[in-house]
């Protein structure tokens, strides 16, 4: 019988973020090699079984009343203006927030630089921390509201840091060659279901690779309706392939396929897929949530 994990808070050191004591203090590393070493697509896509046509308005709504935000590293804001979000999750422990606004406090840190801020293997951070991913798991007041209310409470895994996300209508600056290329963590720590609500032929995910030593840009392009992983440990990116009068809207959840919270004991719990199941067959399986599957 394979072990059960507990992790209680209280045991996380604060010079660790609960992720990497997760990853130092159980056999997890070894699960994701022997899980991650199957053949599985870059992405994979399924079906939203819901209504997305008042989940927009309903977005394009909450987003007026609650706001959207600029990252920002160490009071700079993020080159990228033409990029808001507006936190879904957050944590109200944290030692590096920029705000206590939760819509905005998760967006950016008061202590890490933008380059540093997203290297969640090699950065020295702290337990509740702007890299304590697992930190943010308290939903945000715009989280609670309606059909998005509805939508998030049918994921069966613990959300953590997640938000929505615009890319702004007729902006130049989202066609250029170095827009929001990044790294995020490992699918088996933070599987982000992205879940396009508003966008067009001219938003896509960008993908670099190197083949034969030569870099090479894959996409794919998210369609309203349906939802999304891919491999976000890549260079990835947001972007938009020629100005667009249409501003993108994106639900970006992240869940904790294997470890699932437990707040009457602050504590993480392996599950019942922990080394088990592939964190992809988890979202088309439905396991995630029953409104998504293949």
């Amino acid at each position: 019988m394979k072990k059960k994990w507990i992790i209680k808070l209280s045991d996380v050191p604060q010079n660790c973020t609960v992720e990497k004591y997760i990853l130092n203090s159980t056999d997890i590393r070894t699960h994701i090699l022997n899980l991650g070493s199957s053949s599985k697509p870059d992405y994979l896509s399924a079906t939203l079984n819901f209504d997305c046509n008042e989940l927009l308005n309903e977005v394009r709504e909450s987003l007026k009343q609650y706001g959207s935000f600029y990252f920002n590293y160490k009071g700079r804001v993020s080159q990228f203006t033409s990029y808001l979000s507006t936190a879904l999750t957050w944590n109200p422990q944290s030692i590096d927030s920029l705000s206590n606004d939760p819509h905005q406090s998760s967006l950016g840190s008061s202590k890490y630089s933008a380059g540093n801020s997203s290297d969640y293997e090699n950065i020295e951070a702290e337990k509740n921390s702007y890299a304590d991913t697992y930190s943010f798991n308290k939903r945000t007041p715009i989280s609670e509201v309606g059909l998005l209310n509805n939508l998030l409470n049918s994921f069966e895994r613990t959300i953590i840091r997640s938000r929505i996300s615009v890319i702004k209508a007729n902006e130049i600056e989202s066609t250029n060659i170095k827009y929001l290329w990044h790294q995020d963590e490992s699918i088996f720590i933070n599987l982000r279901i992205n879940i396009p609500v508003q966008s067009s032929e001219n938003y896509v995910i960008q993908f670099l690779d190197e083949v034969d030593s030569v870099a090479k840009i894959s996409e794919i392009e998210l369609v309203p309706g349906k939802a999304y992983v891919y491999d976000t440990q890549k260079y990835h990116r947001p972007f938009c392939k020629k100005i667009s009068n249409l501003d993108r809207i994106n639900i970006i959840c992240g869940v904790s396929p294997w470890f699932d919270y437990h707040s009457e004991s602050n504590s993480w719990h392996s599950n019942e897929f922990y080394g088990e199941v592939h964190p992809f067959d988890m979202f088309q399986e439905g396991h995630i949530s029953p409104l998504i599957s293949k």
